[in-house]
């Protein structure tokens, strides 16, 4: 067990092996050890302890049995004796501060901070967020007026202004639903706003979420930004959120029917009326439903909850019915017509409900979009603060200064030198922030200033500085960081003393060949030509031009469709070349389907088997003498670095252990 997963190990690539032994997976060991100090070997005179090495062994995450462990540390002992000469050249050759290891580096920390945070700080945080707000279910309607993201101040100010009207008219009295058809921008002909029913954690996007459950019932909100627009929300009603229950229904589409809907809805009243007059379920399913899904399954939904996977116009008009068995009067959604029957209800345990809601949270864009999660958790952490009174100074210049092309306004020197953002101990001038935004394409003129760009800047140099924010705010990210910076260093041992070399090394590789010439074969192979098309029709048309004598590498410019590809393979025994079986070279297969697309081949030579070339057999030859060439290095690198083991010492350590 224990050989073979170090097999395992040493069948990865070596890259893998690599950060493997430099520790890249953080794990705990669940024994500590009382030899940690040890001496088990020494490099370059420099002692080499048991706990060392034992800690290096934990990190790889062997999942073996305690009974299995000494034999696992007894054989990585020599690759760990192995793996620490190759650090010791990588020290010597200065590989830790190489330019280009070094931006290799930095780009795994950049790309690796952001999962980081969310899974070590953030992830548990929203999730239990979900988990209390799904307590709670809110009716509530809004109004949305879209707007682009670059929209100027005075355009923003403009759609504040309109919806803090729309505000007030509401709150004199006037009908939600009314205001929302007059004010909310149109899409397609209808009103972005309107009604949302009830709903529940995780159902909108979370700038809109925390609005609305910030509010009490009766309470509407002031002009808010989401990805959509600006919206003002109002708050109607707060529930406990109810059980899941499991429903049915009897479907008519009302989707590109040539019937009209009062004829649809005639034929929804017929449903109910058979059902009222004491026709089953399931013969009501199958006389009337227009769900083909359901039609074997009684209309089957399955179970339904609030502010997940169904609209709330289905939603909450189905889940007012109490008691298994009751159905409802027809009722349209956005789907639809329904008629909808409890089935059952179930009360879903926390664990199972916290459980859902962690499957949940990674479908969301509050999870998969990280970027504005994690810079937003890491602004408190960092203490971000913009500097008021200096930005109010700056877009005071940049609005008298909104007809001018931003190339020509003059930025007074006393306001350049004043700080801007501070974040994470750092702190940006206005300056900063004037060069950055001359990176910015669209800002041509003054005008073209408005304070999404001061989020944008702001967003920009904490990405720039939460490597450090991680590092300082997560110890086990700085060891992750160094470990992989010490991977790096030793694949580049391994890249420069070991396969570059075999590689080059043409003399010892013909040695290789010459002296192993009967390992170097290729057996039975057969040449094909593959031809790909939309349909079985064409490759027939093909298939008759090619048995008429046309040369197969002339079937494109005669059938423009057919595309052809000429390949070798070693075996017929997997699809799809399977399908060659027993073809004599000249001869087509009939049209299969392979990934979407139509394939024929034709078999064109069965080669005899024969000895490789030296060049032919160059990538096998390669890859032996790696190992050799390894080897050989190693005991250069032993002498060059006076290694000095200690195996009596492990035995002795690994007898305690046992």
């Amino acid at each position: 067990m224990v050989s073979h997963y170090l097999k395992q190990i040493t069948g990865l690539s070596a890259f893998s092996v690599l950060l493997l032994f430099s520790g890249c997976t953080l794990f705990e060991s669940s024994k500590k050890q009382t030899k940690e100090d040890t001496v088990i070997a020494r490099v370059d005179n420099t002692p080499v302890t048991f706990q060392n090495f034992y800690d290096q062994f934990s990190r790889s995450g062997a999942m073996i049995s305690d009974a299995e462990k000494v034999d696992g540390l007894r054989e990585f002992y020599p690759l760990f004796i192995d793996y620490k000469i190759k650090l010791r050249v990588a020290e010597e050759a200065g590989y830790f501060e190489d330019p280009e290891l070094l931006a290799e580096l930095n780009q795994y920390e950049q790309q690796a901070s952001y999962p980081f945070w969310i899974e070590k700080e953030i992830k548990d945080a929203l999730v239990e967020e979900l988990v209390e707000r799904s307590k709670i279910m809110i009716s509530g309607q809004h109004m949305l007026i879209s707007i682009d993201d670059g929209a100027s101040p005075g355009d923003t100010l403009d759609v504040y202004n309109r919806l803090m009207e729309a505000r007030e008219r509401f709150l004199d009295g006037e009908d939600f639903l009314k205001l929302s058809e007059e004010y909310s921008s149109r899409r397609q002909g209808r009103s972005m706003g309107g009604d949302l029913g009830y709903f529940s954690a995780g159902w909108a996007v979370k700038p809109f979420e925390d609005v609305v459950y910030s509010l009490q019932p009766g309470e509407v909100s002031k002009p808010f930004r989401s990805p959509f627009g600006y919206h003002i929300v109002h708050v109607k009603e707060h529930i406990e959120t109810p059980p899941d229950k499991y429903f049915s229904h009897i479907f008519f589409r009302t989707r590109q029917r040539v019937e009209t809907q009062q004829a649809i809805w005639q034929e929804a009243r017929e449903a109910f009326d058979a059902l009222e007059e004491g026709m089953e379920w399931m013969e009501a399913v199958e006389t009337f439903s227009q769900d083909p899904r359901g039609k074997d399954t009684g209309g089957a939904i399955g179970w339904v909850r609030y502010g997940e996977q169904f609209d709330p116009s289905f939603v909450t008009p189905a889940v007012k019915l109490e008691e298994p068995g009751t159905y409802s009067e027809p009722f349209q959604s956005t789907y639809g017509i329904h008629i909808v029957r409890l089935d059952s209800i179930r009360e879903v345990p926390e664990e199972e409900l916290r459980e859902n809601l962690e499957d949940r949270l990674r479908q969301l864009p509050r999870y998969r979009d990280n970027q504005q999660a994690v810079l937003g958790y890491a602004s408190r952490i960092g203490n971000a603060t913009v500097h008021t009174t200096n930005q109010r100074s700056l877009e005071a210049l940049f609005e008298a200064e909104s007809e001018t092309p931003f190339d020509s306004i003059t930025v007074p020197d006393e306001l350049l030198e004043k700080p801007f953002f501070s974040f994470n101990r750092n702190t940006w001038t206005v300056a900063d922030f004037v060069e950055w935004m001359g990176t910015v394409s669209r800002v041509q003129y003054g005008s073209s200033y408005h304070f999404d760009l001061v989020s944008e800047f702001k967003n920009a140099m904490m990405d720039k500085e939460l490597v450090d924010l991680t590092k300082n705010h997560f110890p086990e990210f700085r060891d992750l960081s160094r470990e992989y910076h010490t991977g790096l260093a030793v694949f580049k041992v391994n890249e420069d003393s070991i396969w570059a070399y075999a590689q080059q090394d043409t003399l010892r590789l013909k040695e290789v060949y010459e002296s192993q010439r009967d390992r170097f074969q290729y057996g039975e192979r057969y040449q094909f030509v593959r031809l790909s098309a939309r349909s079985d029709s064409l490759l027939h048309l093909a298939e008759e031009a090619i048995y008429s004598g046309t040369p197969v590498d002339s079937i494109p410019s005669v059938i423009p469709e057919v595309r052809i590809r000429r390949d070798i393979t070693s075996s017929l025994s997997s699809e799809p070349y399977s399908h060659m079986k027993g073809l004599e070279p000249g001869s087509l297969t009939p049209p299969v389907s392979v990934q979407r697309q139509k394939n024929s081949f034709l078999l064109e030579e069965v080669i005899e088997p024969r000895e490789m070339t030296f060049d032919e057999a160059y990538n096998q030859l390669v890859s032996i003498y790696q190992n050799i060439r390894e080897e050989e290095w190693l005991e250069a690198m032993r002498m060059k670095y006076q290694v000095e083991t200690y195996p009596e010492v492990i035995e002795q350590i690994l007898s305690e252990l046992q």
